[in-house]
């Protein structure tokens, strides 16, 4: 919301609480205070106009100092990484983080999403513990980050992360009727695959944030080679939680398989016809994978909750071997 719609917003609030005014006030009761007041937005200059009496101005004010205060805003930190299921993890990282001794890293409020759209899991841990169930992962087969990025969003906003492609998808095809070697005219719109996260976080006074996500991860797989558009793979989870600032919630269900085939022989000796069967090979696997998204919020109230954010990220940054960002 921009601040000329914020300052609409309230002027309109404020003319409801004014309203249109009576003359005299009503039957057995004073002069109404605020007869003849008026409110004028200027957006230009972000400010409001008020011409009321002494009585009345001193009531706007009050309302004006409650409602016009400024937003919280909250720090998304994400992780997506891409799980490579082995023999260890047959059953999904859902069941291995059920068997598992990780009985000190999650929350009393461990359970299930308040309110899962799709089939899924998410678990909820403490702050900075979900390195350890990375690295627990990481030692027992390959654990790949996709995306790890952290961004800012106003309470109340939606704050989107898209990591892949835009496939061309053809919606209409038109051609002359009257010239059949016209050409034929493809209408065309792209639609965003890979991975889309979307994340609404609510600040309730108690310091809790109530998050909506929505994870989408999609792909082109190969089809006929005469189809006009591509045919997408999609995997999707939706879920609403409730944590707490700092605390991580582990969203994840999300399993792929993918079949590849790949051939395999000597050089010049597998392309003889007839006989090059006999030094080549044909090498079918399979690989299952799982997408597990880590999401932390942080609430930013004020300048302070800003600098100490800015610090940690400060601290981050050097141990990684990289330069601090100037102050």
């Amino acid at each position: 919301m921009s601040a000329g719609e914020k300052l609409g917003l309230l002027s309109d609030d404020l003319n409801n609480m004014v309203g249109p005014g009576t003359s005299g006030g009503a039957a057995g009761r004073g002069p109404d205070p605020f007869d003849g007041a008026q409110i004028v937005a200027n957006k230009e200059r972000n400010s409001l106009m008020v011409m009321a009496t002494p009585e009345a101005w001193r009531k706007i004010e009050a309302a004006i100092r409650l409602m016009d205060t400024p937003r919280y805003q909250v720090l998304i930190e994400a992780t997506i990484a891409e799980v490579t299921l082995t023999d260890q993890l047959r059953y999904g990282v859902h069941f291995w983080l059920e068997s598992g001794n990780f009985s000190g890293v999650f929350t009393q409020n461990n359970s299930f999403g308040v309110n899962p759209t799709v089939p899924g899991f998410n678990f909820i841990i403490s702050s900075g513990n979900f390195r350890v169930i990375l690295d627990a992962l990481a030692s027992i087969t390959n654990v790949r980050v996709v995306s790890s990025p952290s961004l800012a969003v106003l309470d109340n906003q939606t704050a989107q992360l898209k990591v892949g492609d835009q496939v061309p998808i053809v919606t209409r095809q038109q051609q002359s009727t009257e010239n059949p070697d016209a050409p034929i005219v493809n209408n065309v719109e792209y639609r965003d695959t890979g991975v889309i996260l979307q994340v609404t976080p609510r600040i309730n006074p108690d310091g809790q944030v109530d998050l909506d996500i929505r994870q989408e991860v999609s792909n082109v797989v190969e089809g006929a080679p005469d189809a006009i558009n591509p045919t997408i793979a999609q995997r999707e989870v939706g879920t609403s939680v409730a944590v707490a600032s700092g605390q991580t919630v582990i969203l994840g269900g999300l399993i792929s398989d993918r079949q590849s085939i790949g051939k395999s022989g000597v050089p010049v000796l597998r392309d003889i016809p007839l006989v090059g069967n006999l030094f080549s090979g044909v090498n079918n696997s399979d690989q299952r994978t799982e997408l597990v998204i880590l999401i932390t919020p942080k609430v930013i109230r004020n300048a302070v909750d800003a600098k100490a954010i800015a610090e940690e990220f400060r601290g981050r940054m050097q141990l990684f071997g990289a330069p601090p960002p100037k102050r």
